[in-house]
């Protein structure tokens, strides 16, 4: 008896769970606003560095990092927008969607990490290329 009660609740909590396609529209919105707005502060704070680089006649290690933080802001406004999109789907199709973004981000993340690495280590040889 308490499974069956249980089971009905469950069923009633998630029946208004779906968003409309307005609500969605509008969170895909406001993420988009977000992750841009992350993606140009992290941009910002990549050219400031360039430029107090180029002022010292310098060219560091500190560069790959801001990269990084430039694709990581990327890659985190792109899964926002991605689970957003997830959230006005059929519940069944929800965990699946959400699944192959947050996929698509930890590639995109270790994706960012190689280029770091490879940027730090041609640093360290004294190469720019």
């Amino acid at each position: 008896m308490r499974t069956l009660v249980l089971v009905a609740l469950l069923t009633i909590g998630l029946v208004g769970c779906e968003e409309t396609p307005e609500e969605t529209r509008k969170d895909v919105a406001e993420a988009k606003r977000e992750g841009a707005q992350d993606v140009r502060e992290a941009q910002r704070e990549r050219a400031e560095l360039d430029q107090s680089q180029r002022a010292d006649g310098r060219y560091g290690l500190d560069r790959a990092g801001a990269d990084y933080e430039v694709a990581k802001a990327r890659a985190k406004a792109k899964l926002d927008v991605e689970q957003e999109r997830c959230d006005g789907l059929a519940s069944e199709l929800r965990d699946p969607c959400r699944a192959e973004a947050e996929a698509i981000y930890d590639r995109a993340i270790a994706d960012a990490e190689r280029s770091k690495a490879l940027t730090e280590q041609r640093v360290r040889d004294g190469r720019r290329d």
